[in-house]
C-alpha cells in the first residue's frame, strides 16, 4: 500500500513538472562553472622566455582552469524547443617570475573572453524528473591576448606590454539537467565541450599586424545554474 502511494504521488509530481515547463514561454538563467583550456603554443613562450633570462626564473601560473559566469534567456519556440541569446566570461592567464634581494621580474600573459552566442535546447525527456535536454549552442568569442613584461632592479623599472584581439567563432554541444526546487525557480547542471572554429589574433588597433600562433578556446565547460521560468 505504501509502496503504491510512492508511486503516484512520485508520478503526480513528475507530470507537475512537466506540465509546468511545459507552459513555461520564457527562461531566464545565471550560469557559473569551470572551463578548461590547453595552451601549449603560450607554454612554449613561457620556456623560451625563462631560457633567454640571465637569472634564474619560474613558471609560477600556467593557464589554470578557472571559474567563468553567464546568462541565457530562452524563449519557447515548441512544446520541446526552447532557443535564445547566451553571454558568458572567460579569463585564464600564466605567470613566469623571479624575485631576489636585487630586484624582481615577472612576465604574464592574460588571456579574457566575451562569449556571445545563440542557444538552442531540445527536451529529450518527457515525463521524467529531473528534464532532461541536449543543448546546442553557437556563436562567437571576442577574446583578448595581453602580455606585460616587468623588469625592476634597484628601483628602476622597465616595462614591455602588448595586446592582440581576435574574433573565434565556436560550437558548444552540451547537456544539460533542469531539476524545480521553489515555485517558479530550478537549478541546472550542464556538461558539454567547446569546439573552437579558427579565427586569427591581430594587434589590437592595428589589423595588419596579425599573430601566427593558434590561441583555440576549446575544452570542457561544466556549469550550476539558477532559473526563472516565467509562466503566463
Amino acid at each position: 500500500m505504501k509502496r503504491s502511494v510512492i508511486l503516484v504521488l512520485a508520478f503526480l509530481f513528475a507530470t507537475v513538472v512537466y506540465s509546468q515547463d511545459e507552459k513555461s514561454l520564457l527562461k531566464l538563467g545565471l550560469t557559473g562553472g569551470f572551463g578548461g583550456y590547453s595552451y601549449e603554443n603560450l607554454s612554449d613562450i613561457n620556456e623560451a622566455v625563462i631560457n633567454q633570462l640571465p637569472f634564474d626564473a619560474a613558471v609560477i601560473d600556467n593557464f589554470p582552469d578557472r571559474f567563468y559566469f553567464g546568462g541565457v534567456a530562452l524563449i519557447r519556440i515548441a512544446n520541446w524547443y526552447w532557443a535564445g541569446p547566451s553571454y558568458q566570461f572567460h579569463s585564464t592567464g600564466s605567470r613566469v617570475g623571479a624575485k631576489d634581494y636585487s630586484g624582481s621580474y615577472h612576465f604574464d600573459q592574460i588571456l579574457s573572453a566575451h562569449q556571445l552566442g545563440l542557444e538552442n535546447e531540445i527536451r529529450i525527456s518527457k515525463t521524467m524528473k529531473p528534464a532532461i535536454f541536449l543543448d546546442i549552442s553557437g556563436g562567437v568569442n571576442f577574446p583578448t591576448w595581453k602580455t606585460e613584461e616587468v623588469l625592476e632592479i634597484s628601483g628602476e623599472t622597465n616595462e614591455d606590454r602588448s595586446e592582440y584581439v581576435a574574433v573565434k567563432p565556436f560550437v558548444l554541444p552540451a547537456f544539460k539537467v533542469s531539476y524545480p526546487v521553489y515555485k517558479n525557480f530550478s537549478v541546472t547542471a550542464q556538461a558539454g565541450y567547446l569546439f573552437d572554429l579558427g579565427g586569427k589574433y591581430h594587434l589590437s588597433g592595428n589589423k595588419d599586424y596579425q599573430s601566427t600562433l593558434k590561441i583555440p578556446w576549446s575544452g570542457y565547460r561544466f556549469s550550476l545554474g539558477l532559473e526563472y521560468n516565467v509562466i503566463w
